[in-house]
């Protein structure tokens, strides 16, 4: 091999080593791309550096700053004056609780007041959010991990005045009206009890997309609501809500979760209802139990 094959050799392979030393430099910007988006401060946006230092591609972020909670103060500073503040807090009280991200037609459910909005508008009221949310494929999530435990942590007092127990305590309420007022029987149409599941077409529109959050979670709200306050509380007690929803729509729940294919999470939530209702519902227990033992 000749010395300028050798020459021609080395830079193809130095520049595969510069570009895979990119890509794991631009990989690890994607990770605190949280700074480039929430902020235009000069102070905050990362610039790269390409040097060659023996052979050696250098990856040098500049004005990295060393904390986030500072910066996300800022950002929810942003949002205070702006028209829909008290919306964006109710977004961001809902997104810090849920189990898992929401699409665009389930938080217009849970959240009142983004029903009466253009989804063009629900979208610029996410995008008012200061930068906390994201919204990609309809979904709707936290930039990143450090953005929801600042809101669960440090600003729990203005996005969770009343506590954490409290927002679940909402999510819950708000889910079970969701499902008392659209939840049917044969609420798609199947007109054949017996119809198997994976010969289903989703109708369009889809009665459950917006409620397909609450169908599968509002049991895990209930049960971390009650977790966190006394079970005992009247408020708790007196809930006649809960009792309407087992009487009135509890097999249509049922089918729902079998067209949601979430059957099994209704096993794990009945089982977590058997055990915050005997503590709460005594009277109603054994009823309820025998019921779902003969369904």
């Amino acid at each position: 091999m000749s010395n300028q094959d050798l020459a021609r050799l080395e830079r193809e392979i130095e520049k595969l080593r510069q570009e895979k030393e990119a890509a794991q430099a631009r990989e690890k910007a994607d990770e605190i791309s949280v700074y480039a988006t929430a902020t235009k401060e000069e102070e905050y946006q990362g610039r790269t550096i390409p040097a060659n230092a023996d052979g050696t591609f250098l990856w040098v972020a500049l004005s990295f700053p060393r904390g986030l909670g500072p910066l996300y103060g800022r950002m929810l500073k942003q949002i205070s004056p702006s028209k829909d503040a008290q919306l964006c807090k109710g977004i961001l009280a809902i997104a810090s609780v849920v189990y898992r991200p929401l699409t665009l037609e389930e938080l217009e459910a849970l959240v009142k007041g983004l029903g009466d909005l253009s989804r063009e508008e629900v979208e610029e009221v996410i995008g008012s959010c200061g930068s906390f949310l994201t919204l990609q494929n309809s979904l709707i999530s936290f930039v990143h991990q450090s953005a929801k435990d600042y809101l669960l942590n440090e600003a729990s007092t203005e996005i969770l005045p009343f506590g954490i127990a409290h927002q679940h305590r909402m999510v819950f309420s708000r889910s079970l009206e969701l499902l008392c007022e659209t939840l049917t029987r044969d609420i798609y149409g199947l007109q054949a009890p017996g119809h198997p599941i994976d010969q289903v077409s989703t109708p369009k529109p889809d009665p459950l997309a917006p409620i397909g959050y609450s169908c599968v979670f509002w049991a895990d709200h209930l049960n971390d609501s009650a977790l966190r306050t006394k079970l005992s509380d009247k408020k708790w007690g007196d809930d006649s809500s809960l009792l309407s929803f087992f009487k009135q729509k509890y097999l249509q729940w049922l089918e729902a979760l079998s067209l949601l294919h979430c059957i099994p999470v209704g096993v794990k939530a009945v089982e977590k209802l058997q055990v915050f209702l005997v503590s709460t519902f005594a009277p109603w227990v054994e009823r309820f139990n025998e019921k779902n033992e003969r369904n």
